[in-house]
């Protein structure tokens, strides 16, 4: 650690100065405390730049033993993992110092402008780990570090209750304490916002489509609407069951919003050869942005299919034309994403939920009275993972920090 930069200083706890640590000279090269020392041990001349003549205790002012090593990532990079120990530099970007065991400084520095991000609700968009005791990592985040969204539910292909909506990722995991400065204004560390509920397809006799859910920001996969039982119509009423799937809407790619749902009536052919286009179908779930503070509206009606967002993808609609809930957003300067609406509740087929905000749980996919309990939306993911360590927040800023440090 640092020695002063001015007032007393104490050799090793038996000159001048006071007893704290950082106040004595000898303590800084790993002398025991209280043990015999002299200003001219060459171990104490190499710390003072001092091979040479006269040596002074003023000499030793702001003089420190630690190594220190700088890793910076210039290029936008996803499932970032950083051993500190390593020396490399991140993949497009650079390094430069030198790492010592237990003596170093660490600093990781991510530029303004730089997106670091998952592609998994499993991995984190940054992962730092390798540090051994005695060292001190700081994070200097001026860019986004940024969780990935998790997908919506699909739709059940026949009548029934199927939940799965999937959880938004980590944005950031540490296996260190670490330091982190955050106050850069364009700066943010949020995890990946909740897949909405799939909407319920409704039971006999009438099984008709339900809606998909909305995909969590952070580029969650909007869910697909289900067709349930469709009606074919070419001179002849009949019914079946059909597999077919309304398809959910894309994810954002980096800094742009997800895709709208699907809309499109299908074409099947049923029993004897009918042929016709479905008509009780729900609407697929929008897709997950990764940017800005816009969310994604349901379906509704005259449009089934989920809007795409630059957060959370709205849910799709049912075939009765139940809305699909609205998706979840963040506002810059906020405390952190909005929870996604809930899908319309109908009698039979229900809509889907809309997708979280970043961080924030995705909304749960209608009910109805065959199905009282709806199929619940995805938690939102961690903006930082402890794992049993600290984070020291530089000025506390933590306002845009979205999803839960634990």
């Amino acid at each position: 650690m640092t020695i002063e930069s001015s007032g007393r200083l104490g050799l090793n706890g038996c000159c001048t100065g006071g007893t704290n640590s950082r106040n004595q000279i000898a303590t800084e090269v790993g002398d025991t405390a209280r043990t015999r020392a002299s200003l001219n041990d060459s171990n104490l001349r190499t710390l003072a730049s001092k091979p040479l003549g006269l040596i002074r205790f003023s000499d030793f002012y702001g003089k420190s033993n630690r190594s220190s090593i700088t890793y910076t990532f210039s290029s936008t990079l996803g499932c970032a993992c950083l051993n500190v120990s390593s020396g490399l530099a991140p993949d497009r970007g650079s390094v430069s110092g030198t790492y010592v065991s237990g003596g170093t400084c660490v600093t990781v520095i991510v530029n303004s402008g730089i997106y670091v991000y998952s592609n998994c609700q499993c991995v984190p968009a940054l992962k730092i780990h390798g540090a051994s005791s005695g060292d001190f990592i700081k994070l200097i985040n001026n860019g986004i570090i940024m969780g990935r969204g998790g997908a919506g539910g699909n739709a059940s292909s026949y009548c029934g209750y199927n939940p799965s909506a999937k959880k938004g990722g980590p944005a950031l995991c540490i296996q260190y304490p670490v330091t982190i400065d955050n106050t850069n204004g364009s700066a943010y560390i949020a995890g990946g916002g909740g897949g909405g509920g799939n909407g319920y397809t409704g039971a006999n006799p009438y099984c008709v489509g339900a809606g998909g859910g909305g995909g969590g920001a952070g580029g969650g996969e909007g869910g697909n609407g289900s067709a349930g039982i469709s009606y074919v119509c070419n001179g002849c009423v009949g019914v079946f069951y059909t597999t077919t799937r309304v398809p959910g809407g894309a994810p954002g790619g980096l800094g742009g919003n997800g895709s709208n749902g699907c809309t499109s009536a299908v074409c099947i052919c049923g029993p004897g050869g009918h042929c016709g286009v479905v008509q009780n179908y729900g609407g697929g779930g929008g897709g997950g942005g990764r940017s800005g503070p816009t969310y994604g509206a349901g379906g509704t009606s005259g449009s089934r299919a989920g809007k795409g967002a630059g957060a959370g993808g709205g849910g799709g609609a049912s075939a009765c034309g139940l809305v699909g809930g609205s998706g979840g957003y963040t506002t810059a300067g906020g405390c952190g994403g909005s929870n996604a609406s809930g899908g319309g509740p109908s009698w039979y087929a229900t809509g889907g939920g809309g997708g979280g905000g970043y961080g924030s749980h995705g909304g749960n996919g209608g009910y109805n009275y065959h199905q009282p309990y709806p199929a619940t939306g995805g938690a939102g993911g961690k903006a930082v993972a402890l794992n049993g360590y600290s984070i020291t927040w530089i000025s506390g800023c933590t306002t845009r920090v979205f999803g839960a440090v634990s």
